[in-house]
């Protein structure tokens, strides 16, 4: 596929909003370009699934900021939740379209950004064993086309592990952080810079900070009588662990 945005200028806006999390004036753009685009162009696909991105991303920041309003007792806006679970709705529609599309024009790379999307979309709609049956579909999409240790596993395992956290299956969660802690160190071997190594590095002391978690969240599923949160000295994490493979 030709860089998009020789044929539409306007998507460069769109997506610098995007990244800069001007979500509202970025989705109004790609609103606006999708409008005046030809449905029948085989383009419009590739920018269906830039403007399902977007929608999710904003979705995302919304029920972010909902948390902490919650957390400091403000009230909810339910007008603004309303046009959330709107816009993760608009997403899914327009991601099915892109699945059927990018199957025809066998372009798998899409095809598992496609799943990977629709299993966001389930995260943030608390339907978790949707999201696995999409992000397990979209590994096996993955593995048509990639390396095993190809850094674009890494969110989808990461994903995958949060699904499994939250139907309370921790060795499963585990084994899928394990797997993104795998991707890490294959990522920070390919690296130059002592910088990007280092912030890996951070990347993969959270992540084993997080297996340590779980393994004590499984243990109080075993035994109720535990502490809600560990003692200190049972969280001790090897900070040298993500040099191992440093050279």
């Amino acid at each position: 596929m030709e860089d998009l945005t020789e044929a539409f200028p306007l998507l460069l806006e769109a997506r610098a909003s995007v990244t800069q999390g001007e979500f509202e004036h970025g989705i109004a753009i790609y609103s606006e370009l999708l409008e005046s685009m030809n449905p029948d162009d085989e383009k419009v696909p590739y920018v269906y699934i830039e403007y399902a991105d977007a929608l999710i991303k904003s979705s995302n920041v919304f029920f972010i900021e909902e948390i902490s309003r919650i957390s400091g007792r403000k009230g909810l806006n339910l007008e603004e939740r309303k046009g959330a679970e709107d816009d993760l709705e608009i997403a899914w529609n327009l991601l099915e379209i892109c699945k059927s599309a990018f199957s025809i024009l066998k372009d798998y790379a899409m095809l598992a950004r496609t799943r990977f999307l629709q299993g966001e979309i389930c995260l943030l709609n608390n339907e978790f064993r949707d999201g696995l049956h999409e992000l397990v579909e979209c590994v096996a999409v993955m593995d048509k086309i990639y390396e095993k240790d190809c850094f674009k596993y890494a969110d989808v395992y990461l994903s995958l592990a949060n699904c499994y956290e939250f139907l309370e299956d921790f060795e499963m969660s585990k084994e899928y952080y394990d797997k993104a802690i795998g991707i890490y160190r294959a990522e920070q071997e390919r690296r130059e810079s002592d910088e990007e190594k280092n912030e890996i590095c951070d990347v993969i002391t959270e992540l084993l900070q997080k297996g340590t978690e779980l393994r004590y969240k499984k243990e109080r599923l075993e035994n109720v009588d535990l502490p809600d949160e560990p003692e200190s000295d049972d969280m001790f994490i090897d900070i040298n662990a993500c040099k191992r493979n440093k050279k």
